[in-house]
């Protein structure tokens, strides 16, 4: 037209990567507008089909999008800043993985703020979701999560800090900071890791290398796990075996090696603050089974690994005896 450059284009696949590398900065004044028709669309490792985007070309870009499953917009400003707004959407959160290195893997710097409502997944609802995703080549981060879910809220700390999770794929070191409720009931989470447990909740600041290890874990702790299981998968650590030795279903079964494989702990809660050298349990660890109740006070000392090994420990127990 007179005016600039319209596009109409007609694509069989289009993904997240494709819109994000438009360089917002650049001074082009003849692109006026480009109008989409995509057949699939992939979202975050999430699939929509027949999406139709309306793209126009200022000061900034702006994306509006339109679907069966997918609504909402994308802004994105000189800078390259990008927020993203969703509403009435159908979306898979397990396809986001923390680890994941390649998350809009064609681009090394992402700043990006995520907005939605009304977020259907599986089997749950979000009412309110509310992060950014910041990527750099080493580092992943989710910062300053507020989301708002029958299974899931999480937010800001009991000191009214942030919320965030990161993960430094160069140095294996995990971050994350603020309040957690996660209900996991109906098995929700199970894929986000290899502790199985119903129910958690938690206010902590804590930092760690190897998802698997565990070590050098550092910051502090408030915690309370409803029917949590551990298995012989588990990291075998001194406080481990402990419990495992002070398992009710254990002794009652004569700790045989096929008893002592499994440990079902009804409700565990506790505060740790955890140093370099050793863990301090500010207010004791209870351990609850069907057939026992354990408290445990004092504190956890680090071997030459990072991981809590050394234990100066009193434990205070009630047996039911049958």
């Amino acid at each position: 037209y007179k005016n600039g450059l319209y596009l109409y284009l007609e694509l069989n696949n289009l993904s997240l990567d494709n819109i994000l590398g438009n360089n917002a900065s650049n001074d082009n004044t003849l692109l006026k507008e480009i109008n989409i028709k995509s057949k699939k669309f992939n979202f975050f490792n999430n699939e929509y089909t027949n999406t139709e985007f309306n793209v126009t070309f200022d000061d900034e870009i702006y994306v509006n999008i339109s679907g069966l499953d997918l609504n909402g917009s994308i802004k994105i400003d000189k800078t390259n800043f990008i927020k993203i707004n969703l509403k009435d959407i159908n979306f898979n959160f397990d396809s986001i993985n923390l680890s994941q290195t390649n998350l809009a893997s064609d681009i090394k710097n992402i700043s990006l703020r995520l907005i939605g409502n009304n977020i259907k997944t599986s089997n749950d609802t979000f009412q309110a979701i509310d992060f950014y995703i910041l990527k750099n080549e080493d580092v992943l981060t989710f910062d300053n999560i507020n989301i708002n879910s029958e299974r899931m809220q999480i937010g800001p700390d009991k000191n009214n800090e942030k919320a965030y999770i990161s993960y430094n794929n160069k140095l294996d070191l995990y971050k994350i900071k603020g309040k957690y409720r996660l209900d996991n009931s109906s098995g929700y989470f199970k894929n986000i890791s290899k502790y199985n447990f119903d129910f958690f909740e938690s206010d902590l600041n804590i930092q760690w290398n190897s998802l698997n290890n565990l070590t050098n874990l550092e910051g502090r702790v408030d915690f309370l796990i409803k029917d949590l299981n551990l298995d012989t998968n588990m990291p075998q650590t001194t406080f481990l075996r402990a419990l495992r030795i002070f398992n009710l279903n254990g002794i009652v079964d004569g700790l045989d090696d096929d008893s002592n494989s499994i440990m079902n702990i009804n409700r565990a809660a506790g505060k740790f603050i955890l140093g370099k050298n050793r863990a301090l349990i500010s207010s004791p660890l209870i351990f609850e089974t069907d057939e026992a109740s354990m408290k445990w006070v004092g504190e956890i000392g680090k071997n030459n690994f990072g991981e809590l090994d050394e234990l100066d420990l009193d434990l205070s127990m009630r047996l039911k005896i049958s």
